[in-house]
């Protein structure tokens, strides 16, 4: 029987105010019934029964993990039903300090508009743990599909000018990361999404005269969050397809469809009120959202508090 393939493109999200992180890695396809996750405190570490940490049930390709203090290193394979393991994931460091430190982009935090060539100054704050010894800073135009490099070594608290590109989009997020030792350390992204145009009386050659900045299609973070009462939940469409917005609990069950429905290319905005499909409340935690656009998939997480 053929092994699964390797793992591709494991990573981690700091929780920030606790040291949590939580571990994403891309689906394998064909016959996964779990993944295997494993750590240990040597950067090359061959995974082995010695350093096994847990099996995440397939298709979940998330977990949450605690480290305990220090710098913790952690893999991932695919295990298929007659129980072959497949390659192993890249290592990713994760440290842990006694107060987590909580990295933020101050501005542009979204719904900002810009034109092109305008000359903004981007700037963020590095809180609590031990302080970072660099911080990059990165920008997307897709929604965080994809990042570009602005700056890196800069100081924890900081600024840095940046001319904004001819890159029309609505869908600009700035991204920073703050590193100890070459550890990612802590990060953080626009709120939600803002804006670069042309400037005015330059459009995209369409009939109509007007520019018309594309859009990605993309899962933003939900605001607020965490939340008692609703949450606003935002997304973006950039060809027209059939949209699915899903609530999820960490066991992977459906807790109720917020949308079903063929969409235009644009920016909407759904609520999800605290409730399952027949009306109920859910109960505090964490819960997951996802959006189904096409062959697109996203994930976010949200966190309600009763």
């Amino acid at each position: 029987m053929a092994a699964p393939e390797y793992v591709k493109w494991l990573d981690a999200n700091p929780a920030p105010a606790n040291p949590n992180y939580h571990l994403v890695w891309g689906a394998v396809p064909g016959d996964v019934t779990s993944y295997a996750v494993y750590a240990d405190t040597a950067a090359g570490f061959a995974p082995d029964a010695a350093n096994f940490l847990t099996s995440v049930s397939a298709p979940t390709c998330f977990l949450f993990v605690s480290p305990p203090p220090g710098l913790h290193y952690y893999r991932v394979s695919a295990v298929n039903t007659p129980g072959y393991g497949g390659g192993y994931s890249n290592a990713i460091g994760l440290r842990i300090w006694e107060f987590t430190p909580i990295a933020t982009v101050v501005y542009p935090n979204g719904g900002e508009i810009f034109e092109v060539g305008d000359t903004i100054r981007v700037q963020w704050t590095v809180t609590g743990g031990d302080d970072p010894d660099s911080v990059s800073i990165y920008y997307s135009d897709d929604a965080g599909d994809t990042y570009t490099r602005l700056a890196h070594g800069l100081p924890a608290d900081s600024s840095c000018e940046w001319i904004l590109p001819a890159s029309l989009s609505d869908s600009c997020l700035v991204k920073i990361l703050a590193f100890d030792q070459g550890v990612l350390a802590a990060l953080d992204e626009s709120d939600s999404l803002f804006a670069i145009r042309n400037a005015t009386g330059v459009h995209d050659g369409g009939d109509d005269g007007v520019d018309t900045p594309r859009f990605a299609t993309a899962l933003e973070q939900n605001y607020p969050n965490p939340f008692n009462g609703t949450t606003s939940i935002f997304y973006t469409i950039g060809e027209r397809c059939e949209v699915e917005i899903k609530i999820f609990d960490p066991a992977g069950r459906i807790i109720k469809t917020l949308e079903r429905t063929q969409r235009a290319p644009g920016r909407y905005s759904i609520l999800w009120n605290g409730n399952d499909g027949a009306g109920r409340g859910v109960a505090s935690g964490v819960y997951f959202c996802r959006i189904k656009a096409g062959k697109y998939s996203q994930t976010r997480k949200i966190l309600y508090l009763r």
